[in-house]
């Protein structure tokens, strides 16, 4: 029985090289294509199967989605589906080892900032947290919950020890069952924050 042939997905990321080179034809871009189609499926189901599903390329995969051959009208659209497809395939965070690979490091370097309390359990929700934290800028309206918290009295850049405090009055917060919040979240102070975690409301 002969053996499937593999491809290297780096050699199909270049957009315009698959649309217009002569190197290949389209009978062999939609072959390739099928290939990749069908890992980067399995890879999904195992990323959702596993509950991996906040990775941005799995967002990303997601939203472009994998429409089958005769879904595809032409070359062009053709060229760009193998190359995101190949370019899903192509990286880390598109397996399961791949991302426990890299949350390790994560965290690693979360412990090293002087982060305590992150582990894997509370990783996705941290990692949100943490990039509101660093879009502070932005208005909290225009983000999650974690930006309403965030923004409580914070006026200047922030510790890690003092990121790790918010996070944890956040994580309080949400768990709080919403019936007795008797007032939003972004509008509480930070002492009102303090006192309905003291359960002053």
């Amino acid at each position: 029985m002969a053996t499937k042939k593999k491809f290297d997905p780096l050699d199909y990321v270049n957009t315009q090289e698959l649309k217009y080179s002569k190197r290949y034809t389209e009978k062999e871009l939609a072959k390739v294509y099928s290939y990749f189609r069908s890992v980067a499926k399995k890879r999904i189901n195992r990323l959702e199967q596993y509950g991996y599903t906040k990775t941005a390329q799995y967002q990303r995969m997601k939203a472009i989605g994998l429409p089958i051959l005769k879904e595809i009208e032409n070359r062009n659209q053709l060229a760009m589906y193998l190359q995101q497809t190949a370019f899903f395939v192509s990286t880390e965070s598109s397996t399961i080892s791949g991302i426990k690979r890299i949350r390790k490091q994560k965290l690693e370097q979360f412990q090293e900032m002087g982060f305590t309390g992150i582990n894997e359990s509370n990783y996705d929700d941290f990692v949100d947290f943490f990039e509101t934290a660093k879009a502070k800028n932005v208005r909290g309206s225009d983000f999650s919950e974690a930006s309403k918290v965030w923004n409580l009295g914070r006026k200047t850049k922030a510790t890690a020890k003092q990121i790790t405090e918010d996070y944890n009055k956040y994580t309080e917060l949400i768990n709080k069952a919403e019936s007795a919040i008797t007032k939003p979240v972004e509008e509480m102070t930070s002492e009102e924050v303090n006192a309905y975690l003291a359960g002053k409301k």
